[in-house]
């Protein structure tokens, strides 16, 4: 139904900003992270994401390459499973994933899950999936070493 004041509302509606295809996961969890307007976790993954972004730095300057950075997207895969990644990347027009443990993935059977979920990433497309504990990414040095020894694995044939 529309009421006298439905000048005014049009007004509104068009004076606000425009909608836009570009979709964004709003969050409303105040223990979320934000780097580059993109949502992390916690303070591990932050550190993480930063290398990334460092390490896609130097590529672009170095090789004139780049990759792509997704922190926590959402995946569903059938029948039932619906999972936050910590990182997809894609470089070399291959698909992986980076996973930051932290001391609840040494909990009994939770290897066991890790590894039935890797797999079925990898089934779906994904062609590495690698983990990083949270000990080893206090030292930014073993960091920039996993993050470009898993690109390299990635892109080998």
């Amino acid at each position: 139904m529309v009421g006298d004041d439905w000048r005014e509302q049009l007004a509104r509606d068009l004076a606000a900003e425009p909608p836009s295809n570009q979709g964004q996961r709003v969050r409303l969890d105040p223990a979320r992270r934000m780097q580059d307007g993109l949502y992390v976790t916690n303070v591990e993954e932050e550190k993480v994401y930063r290398v990334l972004r460092e390490v896609q730095a130097s590529l672009a300057e170095r090789d004139g390459e780049t990759f792509l950075i997704a922190p926590l997207p959402g995946v569903f895969m059938p029948p039932n499973h619906t999972w936050h990644l910590d990182f997809l990347l894609t470089y070399g027009g291959r698909a992986g994933v980076i996973e930051v443990d932290g001391p609840h993935h040494r909990r009994e059977g939770r290897r066991a899950a890790d590894a039935s979920r890797d797999h079925l990433l990898e089934l779906a497309g994904i062609r590495k999936v690698g983990r990083i504990v949270v000990e080893d990414v206090t030292k930014k040095h073993e960091v920039e070493r996993f993050v470009r020894d898993f690109l390299k694995r990635l892109t080998a044939p």
